[in-house]
């Protein structure tokens, strides 16, 4: 909420304060998302859904016990 009336001048927040607070937002509501369809695949007994290994070293590296 940032109105000026209520807030104050020196009470609201700045632009850059804004920008990071839409990206934690942003970021969280996708982890949410994802998590939510895979939870959901998972009781539907679907496997593999959203499960993209980061980097191609990572599933190899399960596979030798690391």
């Amino acid at each position: 909420m940032n109105d000026r009336t209520l807030m104050g001048e020196r009470g609201i927040n700045g632009a850059a304060s804004n920008a990071v607070t839409g990206v934690v937002v942003g970021v969280t509501m996708v982890l949410g998302v994802s998590a939510v369809i895979r939870a959901a695949a998972t009781s539907a007994g679907v496997a593999g859904v959203l499960a993209v290994p980061v980097v191609r070293g990572a599933r190899q590296g399960r596979k030798r016990g690391r």
